[in-house]
């Protein structure tokens, strides 16, 4: 299984190099090799051509166990359609009080197959299965500087055993 048509940007993201953009069930498989080998056990593969790109929309393989930690965009939405796996969105208020707890899954699953946030509301993904696979839509372009992080969670780059403990905090 090769990802050799999209162009290898780091080793979590790939991108399109066509104007034509099909992903197969080998390709997901591919993403899948990748994810469990990177350091922060995720991959995608952008549709978009690059970070400018008014519309963005990714193919993203994520595994249990990971923590991208609560976060907001702001002036952006964005939606998730659910390809594979079972995953938790969990919405804040701005003090980090939970609003609601999203339960998403594949078709065969029987759970919410497609979520949209369309303000900028602070929100944690939790996947539940050993991958999660979907598409992400969101608007461009990507700046670093619209990715809006909070003091009640533990970060990105803290303790691992934190952040676990926080995210099982929400395993209803």
């Amino acid at each position: 299984m090769s990802l050799d048509r999209f162009e290898h940007v780091s080793e979590e993201i790939f991108y399109t190099q066509s104007d034509i953009t099909v992903v197969s069930p080998n390709d997901i498989a591919a993403l899948k090799d990748v994810a469990r080998v990177n350091a922060r056990n995720r991959v995608r593969i952008c549709a978009h051509p690059d970070t400018d790109d008014a519309l963005h929309e990714m193919i993203i393989v994520m595994m249990h166990g990971i923590y991208v930690p609560p976060h907001r965009h702001v002036d952006k939405s964005e939606s998730f359609h659910i390809i594979e796996g079972q995953m938790k969105v969990v919405i804040f208020e701005d003090d980090g009080q939970v609003q609601k707890i999203i339960d998403l899954g594949d078709v065969a699953s029987g759970r919410a197959v497609f979520y949209r946030l369309a303000s900028p509301k602070y929100h944690l993904v939790i996947p539940e299965t050993e991958f999660v696979v979907f598409h992400e839509v969101t608007n461009g372009p990507f700046k670093k500087v619209d990715f809006h992080s909070v003091p009640w969670a533990p970060d990105e780059e803290g303790s691992k055993a934190d952040q676990q403990k926080f995210m099982q905090s929400f395993q209803i």
